[in-house]
Formats: structure tokens, sequence, C-alpha cells
């Protein structure tokens, strides 16, 4: 390869004592790892593949051909074997988290002090993943694509799109093996690769080459404005929290950067603009609000704290008009409605939709809590919500779960059930809110499209 940008990356590679290669035995990685062993030997190199319990046999298969093929090569190889479902419900993330988090939990196992870990991402990759965070939401940050270098992980085919890497492993008689859900479009990434940006590169074949220069530009441009916010941030640590007294002062631009840097110091991934300006929000408004990774956010006193929610609850958001994030990819919209007098009249069997004159000071969200009660639109019964999820049958384990809508004194709305009776629209009804809940499913597994 004569690519300036592999070029880099096999300086970086040459210093490293050791080097632990994500192998999942699909092109991508394949491909890295002869290259791999072909410019640094096989001595230094360590293949390291991951079982995530997720497809049966055809995982076997994988893991079988990832271990022959790095012994063909006289590399080192080492297995681990997890249950990712499993361990995605007790973390409370999507299967495609909780993926991440056990491959790179793996391979920093395997490392030293002067270790790295090549993955095998490509230019498709920093593609579809700048494709998907324009769609849940971005700034400059989210253009930047997947990084060439983050601490102990490097990228070396970056800048190779997937038909280059193809290419490569036909003329060097490589073979290889194809995750089977990759071809499902059952996932928004798998629908970005599989339809969006198939449709794009036929209007433009350049297009993955041309996002990756573009990308790399604002990457050096996104670098100076992380800098002048991670010296913002200094100014308002305060050991485990954050004093954001003169958080007005700032651009609106920076603002939303130092934010975006405690979430990511706090453990936050995944991230879109979404969070950042309920946070906002929440500093606005001396309130809180989650964000993903089982994390609760409350400001007071100006003073903004980040701590764990046990079990995979979640503490109480205070809502605002428009997009709420409240767990696990669970977003609730509350939005104004017109409805003309016949509607009124008509369709008041529309269930989710809520008197706002009848609210009682702000509308908040948050799991159950002990005497909640809750009065059945149709059947005019009040009933405790212990003894209505007991009817409903819902498991106990998942009770929690139930996003539980209320005002200052009482419960207004539950997720599933409909508004309580005494909220409900009317003929004389003047103020209106609608609330919908939107779930953002992104749960496969792609070991080499991942970030």
């Amino acid at each position: 390869m004569n690519d300036e940008f592999f070029k880099s990356a096999l300086n970086e590679l040459n210093k490293a004592d050791k080097i632990i290669i994500g192998l999942s035995g699909g092109a991508d990685s394949v491909c890295l790892t002869h290259i791999l062993c072909k410019h640094l030997g096989s001595e230094k190199l360590i293949c390291a593949h991951v079982n995530h319990g997720i497809r049966g046999e055809e995982a076997l298969r994988d893991q079988g051909f990832a271990k022959s093929f790095a012994e063909s090569l006289g590399i080192e190889f080492k297995l681990h074997k997890a249950d990712v479902p499993k361990l995605s419900k007790e973390m409370g993330v999507g299967e495609e988290e909780c993926g991440r988090q056990v491959r790179y939990e793996f391979f920093n196992s395997l490392c030293s002090e002067n270790s790295l870990i090549a993955t095998a991402h490509n230019a498709d990759d920093n593609a579809e993943t700048i494709l998907m965070n324009l769609m849940r939401g971005c700034g400059l940050k989210g253009l930047c694509g997947i990084p060439f270098k983050r601490d102990n992980i490097i990228r070396p085919i970056l800048s190779l799109t997937r038909e280059e890497i193809e290419s490569y492993c036909l003329e060097n008689s490589l073979s290889f093996v194809t995750d089977s859900t990759n071809n499902e479009n059952d996932y928004k990434r798998n629908k970005v690769r599989n339809k969006v940006l198939k449709e794009i590169k036929e209007i433009s074949p350049d297009f993955v080459k041309n996002t990756f220069n573009t990308s790399r530009l604002v990457n050096s441009e996104n670098s100076y404005l992380e800098s002048l916010a991670s010296i913002e941030l200094e100014k308002i640590r305060n050991n485990n929290s954050y004093n954001v007294s003169s958080f007005h002062t700032l651009s609106d631009a920076l603002k939303l950067r130092v934010i975006s840097l405690i979430l990511k110091e706090n453990s936050c991934r995944d991230i879109s603009s979404l969070h950042v300006k309920s946070v906002l929000n929440a500093i606005e408004n001396q309130s809180s609000c989650n964000v993903p990774f089982n994390k609760f956010v409350n400001v007071k006193q100006s003073i903004l704290t980040v701590t764990d929610i046990n079990s995979g609850t979640y503490g109480d958001v205070k809502l605002e008009i428009g997009e709420n994030y409240i767990k696990k990819g669970k977003i609730l919209k509350l939005s104004l409605k017109n409805i003309t007098k016949n509607e009124k009249v008509y369709n008041l069997l529309f269930n989710n939709l809520i008197d706002c004159d009848k609210i009682i000071g702000y509308l908040s969200a948050g799991k159950r809590k002990e005497g909640d009660k809750f009065t059945l639109t149709k059947r005019k019964l009040t009933k405790s919500l212990k003894k209505l999820f007991n009817e409903m049958k819902i498991p106990a384990s998942l009770r929690d779960d139930v996003t539980v809508i209320r005002d200052e004194k009482n419960v207004v709305f539950i997720e599933n059930v409909g508004v309580n009776d005494y909220y409900k629209v009317t003929a004389d009804t003047k103020n209106i809110i609608l609330a919908e809940f939107l779930y953002d499913n992104i749960n496969t597994i792609n070991s080499e499209g991942d970030n």
C-alpha cells in the first residue's frame, strides 16, 4: 500500500511492542490482518476474536475461520465468548453498544503499556457514521466521522473503500466470511449501508472518498474548537461536579462543546444533539435530565453533577415541549396541538392527548412511585399503579421501565396505558398537548462498522 494515510499508521504501529487486531473474519479485518502481517511480521501481532453469543452456528463458523486464518499467518489467536443479549439488558444499553464495550474490554485486556489496538474500520464505515450522525442530529464533531486514532486504538485502513478492500482480498486470494445480519435491513445502520449509501454511490461514485477527505478537513477545525472547550471545562470543573454559574457567558458553540466533554468524561456515549440540548436546558432551568448509559444529570444552585442510575431505572426528568430523552433509546415527544371543534367532539377516543389547562405546575417523567394512582378513562375506575400493572400482567422486572408522566400533584399519563381521566380532552378543552413515545432501536452487532 502506498497510501499516505496508511504510511502514517505504519509509523505509529512500528513504535508499539504489541498490536491487537480485531479479527471478525469479514473482508475488512482479513485485509487488515494480512496487510499488517506483510509489513510488520507476525511476532508482534495478536488476533482477537469475540463470539457475541448472537448468531448461533454462524458465529461458531466465524470463530473457527478467524482462528484458522490467524494460525495460517503464524499469528497468535485469542478468543472471548460473551452473552451480549443478556449483558445488554443488565447494563441498560442496546446490543450494539454492549457488543462494542465487550470487544474493547477484551482487546484492552490483551494490551501491555506500549500496545495498540488495530481495528478494520474503512472509508465506507466512515461515510455511514457521518450519515447516521446527520440523521440523529449532530454538530461539527459528528461530521468528523471515525477518528484515525483515539487513545490506544488505531485504524490503519480507514482511507480504503470497501470495494478496494474486497479487491485486495481477491488479488491476494484471501477468503473471508460474511455476517448474514449485514444483509438484513431491520436496523438503521444496515439500512444506511444497504439502501441509502448504495443509492448515493450510484449518483456520486466518489461519495465515500470525498466524504473521507471532507471529514479529515473538518477534523482539524474541530480539534481547534475542542481545545477551546477544554480550557473552559477546566475553569468550571470542581472535583466531581461542575460550577456552571458563568455558563451563560460562553458562546452557543462553546456551551454545546463543553457539555459534550462533560458527558464524555462521565462515560456517556452515543450522545446526540438532543442529549446535549437536554443538558443545556437543565443548566438554564436549574433542573435535571437523563442521558445515555444510565446517567442522570442534575443542576442545583448552578452545580452540575452526573450520577449513575442504578438497576436500569431512571430519575425524574422535567419535560419541555419538543423531544425529551428518557432512557435506553426512548424519547418522549410533547407537541402543542390545535384541534378543531368537530375533532374535539368526535375524536375524544385519542388517548395520548392531555388537557394542558388542567396541568398543575410542570410535567415530569420518571418511573412509578409509591402511592401513585390512576383513573382509567373508559372504566372511570381509580387504581393504584401496582394493581393496574398486576392486571396488565406487566412483569415485576419491567415495571420500573414504564414511563409515568406526572404534574406536581397527580399522575397525568402512563406509557402504553394512556391519559388519566381527569386530564383527558373534552369538547371544552382549549390547549392540548400530544404525547408520543419514540423508540430508537439500533441493536445490530457489526464488529467492523462501529467506532
